[in-house]
């Protein structure tokens, strides 16, 4: 958990200051698309194969080598101006992405249920969630108060983090796989396993819409502030008012899921990133840009923990990061969608019009998940009878998937 803390607070940094530190190499806002794009194609390519590849010889050995390869990324971002070497960095981050992306809450969640007869994986994956955003919080305020010019710094440290925790990752923890008979088993059983869960498509669902709308959200915020006349290390500071609103929402999922319902936590937090939007489309100014940033982190930050608890539920333990992964991957393809085709709208119709599409975003994914409330409800009542029978007790992941499908 204070692994991913740690790369955690280097991503979100990252996302905090990547677009004007690009912007400021320079790069034009076609080619800044086509920088994020590269990375989210990489992640897509990769995120299944890697996936198999956590379950087959090590979650934790994959997650290892995924956060090396973020370090040479941010290596290669403070180092060169190159427009083809950033791309090449963005391609080296989107493999570590994917390495990332189906090895380590199945690590997690694995060692988890191993150490505990009754897991509570909402609280895990609510709770580390939670902690990560609130020493984001503390980072990029260091960041925004003492930082006065040079970007390429952060990127700098952000790598030798990235290296220490990689390092650390492998050498000094535990690990987890499948029991699998070889790359083939995984592909195939994952494949048909994703096939008949209309959960696993639902939670699909939920993951592309919310990647769509941070594709719009990381493109838009911080040419705004720019423009609207806040300094680029002060950038940090204003983002805070996103980190700390997804620090609280995944603090209330990790003490509120079981007694709320999963359910009503998807459909809030949409509602959440829909009214950050039309903050940010409808009241110009720093300070409704802060609000529009606090209400799209309300709904950011409990995506993910749900995400994760409701899919270590419904795949098999042997199958867990092949399944994230594959998830993943189908969410990954609108957000590619997206990201080239808002870097294209910012050039022909200003940092409005790429506010308007995540607005659309925001309400065309309440209207489908309004639409799926059904599927989500049968899935609440499934996990509660499986509970009330005693199934969820130190079973598998797979046992509880297959009694509620």
């Amino acid at each position: 958990m204070l692994l991913k803390v740690l790369a955690g607070l280097c991503g979100t940094i990252n996302l905090g200051i990547g677009t004007a530190f690009l912007l400021a190499k320079p790069v034009s806002y076609f080619e800044l698309g086509i920088v994020y794009s590269l990375n989210l194609f990489v992640s897509l390519v990769f995120d299944f194969p890697t996936g198999n590849l956590a379950d087959l010889l090590g979650r934790k050995k994959v997650f290892g080598l995924g956060i090396a390869a973020i370090a040479v990324q941010y290596l290669l971002f403070a180092g060169f101006r190159a427009v083809p070497v950033l791309y090449l960095a963005s391609s080296l981050g989107g493999v570590g992405d994917a390495m990332i992306g189906g090895s380590l809450e199945a690590w997690l969640g694995e060692e988890e249920r191993r150490r505990t007869p009754t897991p509570k994986l909402h609280r895990v994956f609510g709770l580390t969630r939670s902690l990560t955003n609130l020493v984001s919080i503390a980072g990029s305020l260091a960041i925004g108060v003492l930082l006065k010019a040079n970007l390429a710094l952060i990127y700098w440290v952000a790598a030798g983090l990235m290296g220490l925790a990689s390092l650390l990752a492998l050498t000094i923890l535990p690990d987890n796989r499948g029991a699998g008979r070889g790359a083939t088993h995984f592909t195939v059983a994952t494949i048909k396993a994703f096939a008949r869960s209309p959960v696993q498509v639902f939670l699909s669902l939920v993951l592309a819409g919310s990647f769509a709308a941070y594709s719009v959200f990381v493109m838009y915020w911080q040419p705004q502030a720019l423009a609207y006349g806040m300094t680029p290390t002060r950038l940090p500071l204003l983002y805070t008012a996103s980190l700390a609103a997804a620090a609280l929402s995944s603090y209330l999922y990790a003490i509120l899921a079981r007694r709320v319902g999963s359910g009503r936590f998807v459909y809030a937090a949409y509602l959440a990133l829909a009214v950050g939007f039309g903050f940010m489309v409808f009241g110009p100014g720093l300070p409704w840009l802060g609000a529009g940033l606090f209400c799209f982190g309300l709904g950011w930050g409990s995506v993910f923990p749900l995400f994760y608890d409701w899919a270590s539920d419904v795949v098999p333990s042997d199958l867990r990061a092949s399944a994230l992964s594959l998830m993943h991957a189908v969410a990954m393809v609108v957000a590619t969608l997206t990201t080239t085709g808002v870097g294209k709208v910012i050039e022909v119709w200003g940092l409005a019009g790429a506010a308007r599409i995540g607005l659309g975003i925001g309400v065309g994914a309440l209207i489908l998940l309004g639409l799926s409330w059904k599927l989500a409800a049968a899935w609440e009542a499934g996990r509660g009878v499986e509970a009330a029978a005693g199934g969820s007790g130190g079973g598998t992941g797979g046992g509880n998937g297959g009694g509620m499908e």
